[in-house]
């Protein structure tokens, strides 16, 4: 008897996707990844556009964005001016982010205070007439999160930073002074960075 191939035991020929699939067994399973591919990137390149997802922790605190003021730090070490350097580098990462609105004092519904309790300089490398030529900063910020008028503060976080920075090969002081300015606003800058990381999970928990 003449047997088609094509016919199964139910005598009923299979559809063109059925053949397709038969003649093809691999076909299938590629354009299942195909399509799983093809979503992956879609939502790649919708979140790397800047959308965030209705209910996420970012978009709740963009809801409700946060009155801060950031009171003038003190400064509990040697280092002039470092109380400066993380007040207003603060101020800016505040600025720049979500979630935030930056305020005076009287107005804030949340007030940041801050002290610098430590600060070193340690050198790192030495040159052939023992002088320094590599340093690294480090310092330790307490900040304090207070609400309202109470002058207790309600949140106590330290946190710490660091950056390195060269001394000038020539000598120059000036290069020096100025390699050395930097690398405090550097340090300043990573301080803030994780400040604001910090008040962020801190005013969502609240």
């Amino acid at each position: 008897m003449y047997s088609d191939p094509q016919i199964d035991s139910r005598g009923v020929s299979p559809s063109f996707s059925e053949k397709q699939r038969l003649c093809h067994p691999g076909r299938s399973r590629f354009w299942h990844w195909h399509g799983l591919v093809f979503l992956a990137v879609v939502g790649l390149t919708v979140w790397g556009c800047g959308y965030t997802l209705i209910g996420s922790p970012s978009a709740q605190l963009d809801k409700r964005a946060a009155a801060v003021a950031v009171e003038p730090f003190t400064n509990g070490t040697r280092e002039p001016q470092i109380e400066h350097y993380a007040t207003a580098a603060l101020r800016q990462a505040l600025m720049e982010g979500r979630g935030f609105g930056l305020t005076s004092a009287a107005a804030a519904q949340t007030r940041v205070q801050g002290r610098v309790r430590r600060f070193r300089a340690t050198a790192l490398s030495y040159g052939p007439n023992d002088n320094v030529l590599e340093y690294r900063l480090e310092a330790d910020i307490r900040v304090s999160v207070l609400s309202g008028e109470e002058p207790r503060p309600l949140l106590q976080h330290e946190i710490p930073a660091r950056a390195q920075y060269l001394v000038s090969r020539t000598g120059d002081v000036r290069e020096a002074a100025v390699a050395r300015e930097a690398a405090l606003a550097l340090l300043a800058r990573q301080f803030a960075d994780r400040c604001a990381a910090w008040l962020t999970i801190a005013l969502l928990e609240g």
